[in-house]
């Protein structure tokens, strides 16, 4: 899976790595963030107009999401990409 994402908008979006070449078009979909049961952009959990988004990943393959705006960061649950619950809000 790649993933990759706006840095102002804090849109998120995946793509099968196997579907990645030169010079090609590929298929890719947005991810879409979950909080507290409702659908929600990154700039809605911010409460800002900018997200200033990165990502990290550790050791286990996990994806993290950092946002520069707030200092904050957000975890993927793995082993699915795209669970009930995709990502759990962490401050500090």
């Amino acid at each position: 899976m790649y993933v990759f994402g706006d840095i102002v908008t804090g849109r998120i979006f995946f793509a099968p790595a196997d579907s990645l070449a030169n010079g090609r078009l590929s298929p890719f979909a947005e991810l879409k963030l979950r909080d507290a049961g409702r659908d929600r952009s990154l700039l809605d959990m911010l409460g800002d107009t900018r997200a200033d988004l990165r990502f990290g990943t550790d050791e286990r393959g996990g994806i993290y999401l950092l946002t520069k705006r707030d200092g904050g960061f957000a975890r993927s649950r793995p082993p699915h990409f795209l669970p009930t619950r995709p990502f759990q809000r962490n401050s500090g």
